[in-house]
């Protein structure tokens, strides 16, 4: 692709420094967008000098807008002074994280002897068995009750009464 010629990119690095879009500066300088966009990915100096009319129109807005802030007569001045705030204050933007840090409690540690360890297990132990000997002494019972129901298979008697 041809290289922009000097007065191509001073023309498209003026429109762009006046707070024109890329599309509006390329206009302006008659040159095409990709052709723009190639020779920036191709030479630095280029890039940097788009960052910089870039940054000085940013600039040049702030300034606007920051004198129309401060106009006593400006309806919208309390909104344009809290988008300037946001910019320069990130305490004052919707998203803005503050680092926090959680205190975290020391835990209290216990230590136990080698005797109350054994307690503490002997205790777990009888707890399982105990637990154990009322769910088999539950299943004997359920068993009991399945005997000595009658059953639906068996012939019906007869009603002495009849």
């Amino acid at each position: 692709m041809k290289a922009l010629s000097t007065k191509e990119q001073m023309d498209f690095l003026t429109a762009l420094k006046l707070g024109n879009s890329v599309t509006k500066a390329c206009e302006k300088a008659h040159i095409s967008r990709r052709r723009v966009y190639y020779f920036k990915a191709e030479d630095p100096e280029f890039d940097e000098c788009w960052k910089d009319a870039i940054d000085a129109a940013t600039d040049e807005l702030e300034d606007h807008l920051r004198s129309r802030a401060l106009d006593p007569d400006d309806k919208s001045g309390h909104l344009l002074l809290m988008f300037l705030l946001k910019k320069i204050n990130p305490q004052y933007r919707e998203n803005y994280k503050t680092e926090t840090k959680k205190a975290v409690a020391a835990t209290q540690e216990f230590e136990f002897s080698e005797k109350e360890v054994d307690q503490a297990l002997a205790i777990l132990n009888r707890s399982k068995e105990v637990s154990k000997a009322s769910s088999d002494k539950a299943t004997s019972l359920q068993g009991d009750k399945t005997l000595s129901q009658p059953q639906d298979d068996a012939p019906a008697q007869p009603d002495p009464k009849v």
